[in-house]
């Protein structure tokens, strides 16, 4: 009787660790920022050219080549995308908004994805564009 008691509390804790660890696996975690901070992350990056998040985020550089055909040359310029995202539900997003930085989003994750712009005025061919020595993703 005292062994069948005893084995009767070991298999009950063990069935609740077992529950708790289940339960704990299955609780859908918050989002570290929803995706409706990425129009205010976009915005301050366009406007203040800077911003400050208490949120590690990853940082995606996809580097690329601007190519302009003149007529007696060809200019080449090594560019680079900078993604910086987290892990939150969104829309899929990535459309040139006219700015340096618009929003961005893959269904799972979203941030702001840059862009480039180019200036013409007959004079001069300004390019701007974001660069990053850091790339969290490989």
């Amino acid at each position: 009787m005292r062994g069948l008691l005893l084995l009767l509390i070991t298999i009950s804790v063990a069935s609740c660790i077992v529950l708790v660890f289940l339960g704990n696996m299955l609780i859908q975690r918050e989002p570290s920022l929803p995706f409706t901070k990425t129009f205010e992350i976009a915005d301050k990056l366009n406007t203040q050219k800077e911003i400050r998040v208490d949120l590690e985020l990853k940082v995606l550089k996809v580097p690329s080549q601007l190519r302009f055909e003149l007529e007696n040359a060809t200019l080449k310029f090594n560019i680079t995308r900078i993604i910086l995202y987290w892990e939150a539900p969104s829309p899929k997003l990535d459309k040139y908004t006219g700015e340096l930085w618009s929003i961005w989003g893959t269904g799972s994750e979203c941030g702001v994805s840059s862009w480039i712009i180019v200036e013409d005025d007959g004079l001069r061919l300004k390019i701007y564009y974001v660069n990053t020595t850091l790339s969290t993703v490989h």
